[in-house]
């Protein structure tokens, strides 16, 4: 199950990169404006960030319950859980 985790999040950071790749190709476009370009780059940012952390917690939470652990809800909680803030990413993703 993890290895198909990991396969997932690859491809969707692959898929952030092309998304940056190609607003900092709109970004030299004369007619767009590059203010707003940069604004949806860091949405994108926030975006992967958000996303891969709530990924990591996910994953370690499963991990922990495979060994027999309570199970954990990430937005029951901020407190640390394999170095990764758990309620903040929760809470960015709904």
């Amino acid at each position: 199950m993890k290895r198909k985790v990991y396969e997932h999040v690859l491809e969707m950071n692959q898929g952030y990169d092309r998304v940056l790749r190609s607003l900092k190709a709109l970004a030299k476009h004369p007619s767009l404006q590059r203010g707003e370009i940069r604004r949806f780059e860091q949405l994108a940012r926030e975006g992967r960030a958000a996303t891969n952390s709530l990924t990591q917690v996910i994953n370690c939470t499963l991990s922990r319950d495979r060994r027999g652990s309570i199970p954990h809800h990430p937005s029951f909680s901020s407190t640390l859980r394999c170095g990764v803030r758990t309620g903040d990413a929760a809470d960015r993703l709904g």
